[in-house]
């Protein structure tokens, strides 16, 4: 699943999650999406062992971008 964030500055950027439970995913293409909202469950999909879940945060031009700065409030 990919969804698109723009920030207060205008640029895009997107994340993305892999390994969701099938069936789990509980928005809809184009859907506005609030802060803490459920989008899916994560899952055991592929080769994987365990349900977990592949997060990536990636700008327009599909470079990685280090996640850490969206997860955690700065202290």
């Amino acid at each position: 699943m990919e969804i698109e964030h723009i920030d207060e500055k205008g640029n895009k950027y997107y994340s993305f999650y892999a390994h969701m439970r099938d069936n789990s995913i509980m928005i809809s293409e184009n859907q506005q999406i609030k802060e803490g909202q459920r989008i899916g469950i994560q899952g055991s999909t592929g080769w994987s062992t365990g349900d977990h879940l592949h997060f990536e945060i990636r700008q327009s031009n599909h470079k990685d971008i280090d996640p850490t700065q969206y997860l955690f409030e700065k202290l």
